[in-house]
């Protein structure tokens, strides 16, 4: 792997190196929510307007620690070309 580059000279923008614990935390959120709606969806047995929460009603992403990415000039900056 000593000639591993990027093909494409892109990089995030913050000080963050991932959303990973973001969408963790915003995964579980979601499946809390679906077990919580499903469970009383059970106990009352009223299945005909069951309703399972999305992701963009349980989380928000604007508020995870990344804000996107940007492109680059790889001349001025080959070592962001390495992976």
């Amino acid at each position: 792997m000593s000639n591993s580059y990027k093909k494409t000279p892109i990089c995030g923008i913050t000080k963050a190196e991932s959303e990973k614990k973001d969408k963790r935390f915003a995964n579980r959120n979601l499946r809390r929510e679906a077990k919580e709606t499903i469970n009383t969806a059970l106990e009352s047995d009223t299945f005909d307007a069951l309703i399972v929460p999305i992701m963009r009603e349980v989380s928000c992403r604007w508020s995870f620690a990344k804000d996107g990415k940007q492109f680059f000039d790889p001349m001025k900056h080959p070592k962001e070309m390495r992976k």
